[in-house]
């Protein structure tokens, strides 16, 4: 399917961005393309800081929230291609004292969320309390299991919570400093960090929220929270494009690894409108023959981000928003129609 890209002009698609940022009451965002690694758009719309007035820039950095779960799930698959653990190795391998459930519980199953583990978040309560490790796996160790393992699918952060411990116990590194060592620097991300609210972080788009329908800043969450294997990558657009496209020439993963992050898993399998979709690891996909389609959405208290890889075009969207009421799913529509032509729409997610 040919990608055919929209004759809407740069000035109509610019008014029409900045419009549905001010009708959502939203500070701003970042959007960047790419085609066979080749930066194609890069531009900011509105405020990175409402106070100071600082206009947004494409290499503002801003949390990810659930697309960092890609970067988790390459982590793990990185640390398989090294040998060091299986994608069918069991839960309790990794934690003392684990619970007799969680030798069901296999690695492929957090990474495609059919684990059945509880939500943590849940169990949690506020998000501004720091936690240590510890208590992070007590939040869902002496719980049941949701379901059996591998028997459904259920967005899992739990899993991917667990994934980022897991890394961090296996290569012997912090997960931040592992990251930094083996994602971001070979991936020529030269913004991209560890997720840390206190860090002095130069080019943070701050976040925001609505409360009553005043833009107010985004509520705290504590840093040992926000570093979590479910959402703990901060990064700008012209990262996430240079995270593409070290994914496309495969200098990540062996590419028989890095073929099983685009595996839709039974229980997630859906067929509409002549496609198949699903999740992977750590990706949704969509498949319609030649077509393959990696994107994942992401959502948190001052964020909204959205990254799509369109894999055989080689190329890739990204839409960074530091509100929480960013209107991604109308912004993506919008992207879609201007640069990858109107036949080949995101599914939602």
């Amino acid at each position: 399917m040919a990608l055919v890209v929209s004759p809407v002009s740069a000035d109509k698609f610019d008014d029409e961005i900045e419009k549905l940022l001010k009708d959502a009451k939203a500070a701003g965002c970042a959007i960047a393309v790419s085609e066979k690694g080749r930066t194609t758009f890069a531009k900011g719309y509105g405020f990175a800081n409402l106070e100071h007035r600082v206009k947004m820039r494409p290499d503002h950095v801003h949390e990810l929230a659930s697309v960092s779960k890609q970067f988790t799930a390459v982590s793990i698959l990185q640390l398989v291609d090294a040998g060091k653990l299986k994608l069918d190795d069991s839960l309790d391998r990794f934690f003392d004292g684990a619970p007799e459930s969680w030798k069901k519980v296999q690695i492929s199953h957090l990474l495609n969320h059919t684990s059945g583990l509880p939500d943590y978040l849940s169990a949690l309560g506020n998000p501004g309390l720091d936690v240590n490790d510890n208590r992070l796996v007590s939040l869902i160790s002496d719980k049941p299991l949701v379901f059996e393992p591998g028997s459904k699918w259920e967005y899992s952060n739990s899993g991917y919570m667990m994934l980022g411990l897991i890394v961090a116990k296996v290569s012997g590194l912090s997960f931040g400093d592992y990251m930094q060592k083996h994602l971001f620097d070979p991936a020529g991300m030269k913004t991209a960090a560890w997720n840390d609210t206190r860090l002095l972080l130069p080019n943070r788009a701050d976040g925001y929220s609505l409360r009553s329908g005043v833009i107010v800043r985004e509520p705290f969450t504590s840093s040992s929270l926000s570093k979590t294997g479910d959402g703990q990558v901060m990064a700008s657009a012209l990262d996430l494009l240079a995270w593409a496209k070290a994914l496309d020439e495969g200098r990540l993963l062996k590419p028989a690894t890095a073929a099983r992050m685009n595996e839709i898993c039974e229980p997630s399998k859906q067929s509409v409108e002549g496609e198949t979709r699903g999740y992977g690891f750590g990706v949704m996909l969509r498949r319609r023959g030649e077509l393959l389609v990696q994107q994942h959405g992401g959502g948190w208290m001052g964020t909204r981000t959205h990254l799509i890889r369109y894999i055989k075009e080689s190329k890739t969207l990204v839409i960074l928003g530091n509100s929480d009421s960013a209107p991604i799913d109308k912004i993506l529509a919008l992207c879609e129609d201007r640069f990858l032509g109107k036949r080949v729409l995101a599914p939602k997610g």
